[in-house]
């Protein structure tokens, strides 16, 4: 069970990347430091700001569960 679910997560994440690919084609300009501009696809970024967005939720869930696991105890 577990297994189906993690490649639908898999499926649905590949198929959500491609729609962002196709809905958002064009370059934009990334500036990454002083004088230093790296041009990538809108969709890489889109997608890079949801992935940051999921890691903090997973980071203060996961905070959130050991601080009751040690109230707990």
């Amino acid at each position: 069970m577990t297994r189906w679910l993690g490649w639908s997560v898999v499926a649905a994440a590949v198929v959500a990347g491609g729609y962002l690919a196709a809905l958002n084609p064009a370059p934009v300009e990334l500036v990454v430091g002083p004088g230093h501009v790296v041009r990538v696809p809108l969709a890489v970024v889109l997608a890079g700001a949801m992935a940051a967005g999921a890691a903090a939720v997973a980071a203060a869930t996961l905070l959130a569960g050991v601080r009751r696991s040690l109230h707990a105890l």
